[in-house]
């Protein structure tokens, strides 16, 4: 039996190939054998692959999600342990919409620009130490900026 695994994201597919040959004179019991097999290697697939753990812990680094509309700025974290994070803009507005993430001294840690309408945006890899930041939404590079405050820890 040959095996290719193929993987994306949370989930992987295991093909099987069988070959029979001599199938004359009852070799039945080796291609059942194999079929059994190739079940119960499906069967435990989805039971990896059904774990109840969000995907920012599975293989993605923490995730902080901002929700940015066309007067607004909210994100689903304001406190966090410094580490390495994927940002995840998400547009609910009218325009097009910039998320910027100003560190100390309004440096940009992170951009995350032209986010279409109702659509979304990722940024893998933010690495924040302890300190003070800010996430800046806009709306079609126009609009005012609101400011959400972020606090790293440790």
């Amino acid at each position: 039996m040959k095996e290719r695994r193929f993987a994306r994201g949370l989930y992987s597919l295991t093909l099987a190939t069988v070959t029979v040959t001599g199938c004359a004179g009852g070799s039945s019991g080796s291609i059942a054998s194999s079929a059994a097999g190739i079940e119960a290697s499906a069967d435990e697939g989805r039971a990896r692959n059904s774990a109840a753990a969000p995907l920012s812990t599975m293989e993605h680094s923490p995730v902080i999600s901002v929700t940015a509309g066309d007067d607004s700025c909210v994100t689903t974290a304001q406190d966090v342990a410094a580490g390495r994070y994927a940002i995840i803009v998400h547009n609910s507005g009218d325009r097009a919409a910039s998320v910027f993430l100003y560190g100390a001294g309004g440096t940009v840690v992170a951009d995350i620009a032209d986010v279409g309408t109702a659509s979304e945006r990722e940024v893998e890899g933010v690495v924040l130490s302890a300190g003070v930041y800010n996430f800046a939404c806009s709306s079609d590079a126009t609009g005012p900026e609101v400011q959400t405050p972020l606090t790293v820890t440790g």
